[in-house]
């Protein structure tokens, strides 16, 4: 084959397939293209349906639809693990459509990629953990009869969680090792700022404990008596009742020998 026929016959080849693409790629009237956007969202195939949402908003900002087009595509990103995009297309509903019922959905799914891009790792850096948190209470301040209040405080819980259990792993490692002092040093940073973490208490019975342990009865039963004020129904309830009537006698007869 001649080297001119070989070079037409690519380039018609080259044509012809841009034609296609050209053809594949094109915006639909809005109605039919929020359409394919839902129907591509349905299959979850959330490359191509992102891809298409993206169209949709950018060509017809002032359909009925656009904030759902807006929600669904922060879905996609989400579903594919992009949470910095994902986070970013959930803000614009609030920023753009506050009026948008998806407003409240919105809000809290983009706390939920904040919480999302921390480390699983407690021991690494937990920056998105902790805004997240700070991001949820706010939420729960402001959305209160939302529907997803109640996804937002178990969110709150798991991000709660995820900050006490790095200073909760420490203390406890401290207490293990007799250092009484420097456990309650990390005990204490759980009990004032994650008390509400499943770690609070863990965190505020190891502190009455490890009072116990140095003898220092009179301190280990106010910390008891703070714990079945606060947990009254915790596993270590029934052990704490018995270590309080244990410290409260020892205090007294402590005191009696001064």
């Amino acid at each position: 084959m001649r080297p001119l026929t070989l070079l037409f016959l690519l380039l018609l080849a080259l044509g012809c397939g841009g034609a296609r693409d050209e053809k594949e790629e094109a915006v639909l009237p809005a109605p039919e293209q929020m359409t394919r956007c839902r129907q591509l969202f349905e299959k979850k195939k959330w490359a191509k349906a992102s891809s298409e949402l993206s169209k949709m908003i950018l060509n017809y900002p002032g359909h009925p639809a656009i904030d759902t087009a807006q929600f669904m595509l922060g879905v996609t990103y989400f579903r594919q693990e992009l949470f910095i995009l994902a986070a970013e297309e959930f803000r614009k509903i609030n920023r753009n459509f506050p009026s948008s019922p998806l407003a409240c959905q919105a809000e809290y799914y983009t706390h939920y990629s904040q919480f999302l891009l921390a480390p699983k790792n407690p021991a690494y850096d937990q920056k998105d953990a902790a805004a997240a948190v700070e991001a949820l209470r706010g939420f729960l301040e402001e959305w209160a009869g939302c529907a997803y209040a109640d996804s937002a405080r178990a969110l709150l819980a798991m991000a709660l969680d995820r900050l006490a259990k790095k200073d909760f792993s420490i203390g406890r490692l401290y207490f293990k090792m007799g250092d009484y002092t420097a456990a309650r040093i990390y005990l204490q940073g759980v009990i004032d700022e994650y008390g509400e973490s499943n770690f609070g208490a863990e965190a505020l019975y190891l502190f009455a404990l490890s009072l116990e342990k140095e003898k220092k009865f009179a301190e280990a039963r106010a910390k008891y008596e703070a714990f079945l004020s606060l947990y009254p129904g915790h596993k270590h309830s029934g052990e704490v009742r018995e270590r309080l009537k244990k410290n409260s006698d020892l205090a007294a007869l402590e005191a009696a020998k001064k």
